[in-house]
């Protein structure tokens, strides 16, 4: 039996995060949740993630900033970075995918599955 891949599921808001967490779940994904860009450097800094998704808009920093610490932390981390069509912002270059939201769960899982494609196939 193989370990689940550990997405990193960042947004704060609460019913966004509640669902993209049981969507992922679903997908068969242990996904650890975190409302801030705070909470999810210091999960980062002690537990192992496949993934990271995060929400462009996130209050005290925006998912271009989050990223861009994320992977001086950890730099061949994978990242998504979900956001509204108006709300693109400047620092692209630490995305590896962008989803805008209102894609629809078979993006994201489409996205997920591509990212991870490598870190699957060393965990069968």
């Amino acid at each position: 039996m193989h370990e689940k891949l550990r997405i990193l599921c960042v947004d704060d808001d609460a019913a966004g995060l509640m669902i993209r967490t049981m969507l992922l779940e679903r997908f068969g994904y242990q996904v650890i949740p975190a409302s801030t860009g705070e909470r999810a450097l210091g999960i980062l800094a002690g537990e192992a993630i496949d993934l990271a998704i995060l929400d462009d808009c996130l209050g005290s920093m925006t998912g271009t900033d989050l990223a861009e610490r994320m992977k001086k932390q950890q730099p061949d981390l994978r990242i998504i970075l979900l956001s509204g069509p108006m709300e693109i912002s400047e620092g692209l270059e630490n995305i590896d995918r962008f989803l805008l939201k209102g894609e629809g769960p078979q993006r994201l899982a489409a996205l997920v599955r591509l990212l991870t494609r490598d870190k699957r196939d060393h965990a069968a």
